[in-house]
């Protein structure tokens, strides 16, 4: 067995863990402790996927328990089937054992307008530039960015979030939107002390980063958008309500293939790096998601299909990237590439063999990309890249256009 998450007995770390569904786990959470005064402080390692690619699955953070608790959860060897609900009583905390040891993760509670809200800090060691806030899509929580937080973390430190709906947050009722969901992230932001953020947004997280940056100007350096678009055309819509049928009527296999036929090229995959490999676990995971977890993804549809346009009259001030696969066929590079024009200062990038799920299929490449924009460094001669353009303003000054 590897072990993959643990929580050490009461006499080293009090009565502070409590179980919460998130990333598979692939080395120990370790070094479990409370940090400061407040109730709604904790500290542990940061998690990472199946073979750390952030995969969503199951993690730990720390919340006051009544009792301690001891549990551990493995992946098997040769990573063919999860096992959990095995229960052994470790002695004390420690490191665990990996090639680098993972990097403290401050999770803190919070409160906007009556519902809760959950965000995860882990500080770089050396950082180079100013912190960036993760927002995920469908399928990702505060803890699942796996490698691709580890690669960020060489340069900046990391914020992550589940707003209000998604994630360890309460359920949002689908009547609130973007700008709703945009402020309780500020809110956050606020009681993290982190004033100034560039910001990482993907999926149906890319209209809260839109938002974010256009409500708080102030607050942004700049914006990464990947999977993203201004409006959600009518093919998708109707797809979405199909998917929705399916969940209410708990056909949890139909749902799942129909929403990754959505999300995913199913006649690409093959030309994906683990494209197959990718797919079977996302369907795994779909079709065992907990009931709570079956009314966010309800909620969340419907508040996309409720508030589909954003609102590109006044975009943001900041420079945005606008991110795609070129075999995405949800967030087309057309339509990304749209939500670029509509911006006042924007590039556009497409990433070679990856679609909609490029943050998983190539995560290496998406974050060296990622780390280029947020350090201001030239984006010409990317291999990995297809094409990088800049769209806006449409006389370029400095920055080059490239085209593979």
């Amino acid at each position: 067995m590897i072990l993959a998450s643990q929580a050490a007995n009461a006499s080293r770390c009090g009565p502070w863990v409590r179980r919460r569904g998130a990333a598979g786990r692939t080395r120990p959470l370790s070094g479990l402790k409370r940090v400061g005064d407040s109730a709604r402080s904790w500290c542990g390692w940061g998690a990472a996927g199946p073979m750390g690619s952030g995969f969503p699955g199951e993690a730990w953070c720390l919340v006051r328990a009544s009792r301690p608790i001891h549990v551990v959860s493995a992946w098997t060897e040769d990573r063919s089937r999860y096992v959990t609900n095995q229960r052994k009583t470790l002695k004390t905390p420690r490191i665990a054992r990996t090639a680098s040891a993972p990097r403290e993760a401050l999770v803190r509670v919070h409160r906007w307008q009556g519902f809760s809200c959950e965000s995860r800090v882990v500080h770089a060691p050396a950082p180079r530039f100013p912190p960036v806030l993760l927002i995920g899509g469908a399928f990702q929580r505060k803890e699942s960015w796996g490698r691709c937080e580890e690669a960020l973390l060489k340069s900046m430190d990391v914020v992550s979030v589940d707003p209000p709906g998604w994630g360890a947050a309460d359920l949002l009722p689908e009547t609130y939107g973007a700008d709703f969901l945009a402020d309780a992230v500020c809110h956050m932001l606020d009681e993290c002390g982190v004033g100034r953020a560039n910001v990482l947004a993907g999926s149906y997280g890319s209209a809260i980063g839109y938002e974010f940056a256009r409500r708080h100007p102030d607050r942004v350096g700049r914006l990464v958008l990947f999977g993203t678009m201004t409006a959600i055309p009518d093919h998708a819509q109707a797809a979405m309500r199909r998917t929705l049928e399916y969940l209410a009527a708990g056909e949890m296999q139909t749902y799942a293939h129909a929403l990754l036929d959505l999300l995913m090229t199913p006649e690409r995959l093959a030309d994906i790096p683990n494209g197959t490999l990718i797919h079977r676990l996302l369907v795994r995971r779909i079709v065992t998601v907990s009931q709570a977890e079956v009314q966010q993804m309800t909620t969340n549809t419907l508040r996309l299909l409720n508030h589909q346009a954003l609102d590109t009259s006044e975009p943001p001030r900041a420079p945005v990237l606008t991110v795609t696969g070129e075999y995405d066929s949800f967030t087309t590079p057309e339509l990304c590439r749209q939500m670029a024009a509509a911006c006042a200062d924007s590039w556009y990038a497409e990433i070679r063999d990856a679609d909609h799920m490029l943050i998983w299929e190539r995560t290496a490449e998406t974050a060296d990309l990622i780390t280029r924009f947020l350090g201001c460094q030239p984006l010409d001669g990317l291999p990995y890249c297809r094409s990088v353009e800049r769209v806006s303003p449409a006389t370029p000054a400095v920055e080059p256009v490239h085209t593979l």
